[in-house]
């Protein structure tokens, strides 16, 4: 009876880790989508602006890298994310 408590709590512990994992991950995209989104508008916004320019890129180069460096962020977020969490499951089952 103890041993199939023991079993439920594990299994409810590793459940409620899944739904946390899914609702950051959840989380990351929306703000991935919010940051594709504006750039999608600000290279058409750019776009507007060169006209007929015969060179798209230039002035973008400069524009990107702020961009750039946000996605870089947020991955780099995202990983330490899933490492904390892997670390916290692997505690909370090695405590049980």
């Amino acid at each position: 009876m103890q041993r199939d408590s023991i079993g439920l709590t594990n299994q409810n512990n590793e459940l409620k880790f899944r739904i946390q994992s899914m609702e950051q991950q959840a989380q990351l995209r929306d703000a991935l989508n919010e940051t594709l989104t504006a750039e999608v508008h600000r290279l058409k916004l750019a776009t507007q602006e060169l006209g007929g320019n015969s060179d798209p890129s230039k002035g973008m180069v400069s524009q990107q890298l702020p961009i750039s460096r946000q996605m870089f962020q947020l991955h780099q977020q995202q990983f330490r994310q899933q490492q904390q969490n892997g670390n916290t499951a692997a505690k909370s089952e090695s405590n049980q």
